[in-house]
């Protein structure tokens, strides 16, 4: 065998060896990706906390849908103009603003209740903004979406609604 030949056949095997190598690591991130973005993850599979007060559904509405917000982000423009684009009977919306600065940055829907509190605003973060969450009668995070850039927000709100209506548990979303 030739060098030229020996050599090209060691390329060779080194190339099959990175492709691999990339598929092995792209399925693991995969399966990551999919264990911590999933909304039954183990935060929400034990946490047993419930939400304070000022999140909680009112007499007769069966959940509220809270908005986690940072200032200055377009998903987040996004997000409160679904969630303020109908009223939806029934269900409270509430958008958690981490400093009184940013309240009036996305305009002033008025069927959005907009609070601006860094308690609040810490206790839902989990190191991503913006997020959805749909707050149970009970007072628990039953569900909960990051949402990025190519979310379908307006379908993702409407699919919550109509869980919450039809089972009374997001939980079969």
């Amino acid at each position: 065998m030739s060098l030229p030949i020996a050599l090209a056949l060691v390329a060779a095997l080194i190339a099959i060896f990175a492709v691999i190598a990339a598929f092995a690591t792209y399925t693991r991130l995969r399966t990551v990706e999919r264990a911590v973005f999933s909304a039954d993850t183990a935060r929400l599979a034990d946490d047993t906390r419930t939400v304070p007060p000022e999140l909680r559904p009112r007499t007769g509405e069966r959940a509220t849908l809270v908005l986690l917000l940072e200032s200055g982000c377009p998903t987040c423009a996004v997000a409160i103009d679904a969630l303020a684009g109908r009223d939806r009977p029934g269900m409270r919306s509430v958008a958690v603003f981490a400093a009184e600065a940013s309240v009036d940055t996305y305009g002033t829907p008025s069927t959005v209740e907009r609070v601006a509190s860094p308690d609040l605003w810490q206790f839902l973060y989990e190191g991503y903004a913006p997020c959805l969450y749909v707050v149970g009668a009970d007072g628990r995070i039953t569900d909960r979406r990051f949402l990025y850039t190519d979310t379908d927000v307006p379908a993702l709100i409407d699919t919550f609604v109509s869980a919450t209506e039809t089972l009374g548990s997001v939980h079969a979303v």
